[in-house]
């Protein structure tokens, strides 16, 4: 149980786990050039070059974002109109979501 006005962590976050990120923080332009030079090896497997440049992607402009659509009850148990509005939600999402496309982008409509 917590008194009032009194933290239940006084000591804070451990003085190790600083030092660590610390130490591992002065490591990054290092890190940095190895995922390049892993990205950029013609001859390496392409899962691994893949993973490199992910990660430097990442790094340098955060995860992209991802949608979740939570379904409510089977596919099977939907009507044909609740089919269609699922279907179109899914591909509007598809579309916002595209490669090149800023979140905040409203998809065109022809």
């Amino acid at each position: 149980m917590f008194v009032k006005g009194k933290s239940g962590n006084p000591s804070g976050r451990p003085k190790v786990v600083g030092e660590v990120q610390e130490l591992a923080r002065k490591q990054g332009p290092e890190a940095i050039k190895t995922l390049v030079s892993i990205m950029n090896d013609k001859k390496g497997v392409k899962q691994t070059r893949m993973a490199a440049a992910c990660a430097l992607l990442d790094r340098g402009y955060g995860k992209p974002m991802q949608s979740v659509m939570q379904m409510h009850a089977p596919l099977t148990e939907l009507t044909n109109d609740e089919l269609t509005e699922f279907i179109r939600f899914a591909r509007e999402m598809e579309e916002r979501t595209a490669p090149g496309r800023s979140p905040t982008e409203t998809p065109s409509r022809h």
